[in-house]
């Protein structure tokens, strides 16, 4: 038995990774995704425009939370102290994930002449 399951993965990875490819872009090519006029440039601008909304989501969560927690601290300094640090956390580095990317951005512009979305 142990055979069998061993000699079926064997199999499974002896395609090789092109038709792994091939098949991707199949289905992408098929869900109306232009696969053709994906460069390396847009892929990253992509990817980072990801990392930038899973990072604002990130400081929408902390906001709320830290309001929510001074909201409900019925007047216990030590809560609002907790709520205020979280809010000011979350402020802090909102500021230092935006201010990277404005430089990020200014300097790729000015290196190569084309923004992050590869336009």
């Amino acid at each position: 038995m142990l055979v069998s399951v061993f000699s079926s993965v064997c199999a499974v990875s002896a395609q090789g990774l092109g038709s792994a490819f091939d098949n991707a872009k199949t289905v992408a090519d098929k869900s109306g995704w232009k696969t053709a006029d994906i460069s390396a440039e847009s892929m990253m601008g992509k990817i980072i425009n990801v990392a930038l909304s899973v990072v604002g989501a990130l400081f929408l969560a902390l906001m709320l939370y830290g309001g929510f927690l001074w909201m409900t601290a019925a007047g216990d300094g030590g809560k609002v102290d907790k709520a205020k640090e979280i809010i000011r956390a979350a402020i802090i580095g909102i500021i230092i994930v935006v201010s990277a990317y404005v430089i990020t951005y200014f300097v790729v512009q000015l290196a190569t002449g084309i923004g992050l979305t590869g336009k």
